[in-house]
This record gives C-alpha cells, structure tokens and sequence, in this order.
C-alpha cells in the first residue's frame, strides 16, 4: 500500500508532503471519540472533508508513527488516541503480574440495586 503520493522531478522520486495541520485536523477529530471511531465518523467529525481513501492513508500514517492505535480490523476498525482505553472483561479468574485477581463484572446499578447487590451476598444464617 503506498502511503505518499510520488512525484517525479529530474528522474528522483519527490515524496508529496502531508501538512502537519492536516494530521493535526485529523487527531482533533479523533479526540472527539474517546473510545475510538471509524472512519467514517472521523471523516463526519472534520470542518476539512478528505476523500475517504486519503483519510484511510493519513489514519494509516498517524497509527505507523505511534500517534494513534488501531483496534480491529478491515470495516470494524477503529482508531483512538493512544492512552484512551476503554477495558472490557468477562467474569472470570485472571492473573495480573503473576497475582491472582477475580474480576466480576456488572452493569451499572442504582443505589438500590447495590442494597440489594449486598443483601443477596450474605452468608445463610441457619
């Protein structure tokens, strides 16, 4: 996949420069999404509209230097800042550092729902 666009001039091959405002417009819309957008939502999210492909290029040129992450692939993909991590976990027995952790998950309750959460939790008493 070619990522810059060629230009020949005196028969050396001229990489096209990518404005840093460009990339910068493209991170701005990004951070609109903190758990990640696809493309279309990012090209939605920018005042500037890029075609769709050269979108794909310069989300693809942040992502190799590190200025953005890639979760997925293909049409699923989406792309966030780096550090903005939404962490989704089954119930279930982990290890973390070599230590053992129960994780429970939970959808969020109301206050009442926590009462009952640790009613229910309550040893049996004969």
């Amino acid at each position: 996949m070619a990522q810059l666009l060629e230009l020949r001039n005196n028969s050396q091959i001229v990489p096209k420069q990518i404005s840093q405002d460009e990339l910068d417009a493209i991170l701005e819309a990004v951070s609109q999404f903190p758990e990640g957008a696809a493309v279309k939502g990012i090209g939605e999210a920018m005042d500037e509209k890029l075609p769709r492909r050269t979108l794909q290029h310069r989300l693809a040129r942040l992502v190799k230097q590190g200025r953005l992450v890639i979760d997925g692939k293909g049409r699923g993909s989406c792309y966030r800042l780096p550090g903005n991590r939404v962490l989704h976990a089954e119930p279930g027995h982990y290890e973390i550092r070599g230590y053992a952790a129960d994780v429970e998950v939970y959808i969020p309750v109301s206050a009442e729902g926590i009462t009952i959460k640790e009613a229910v939790r309550l040893p049996i008493q004969d």
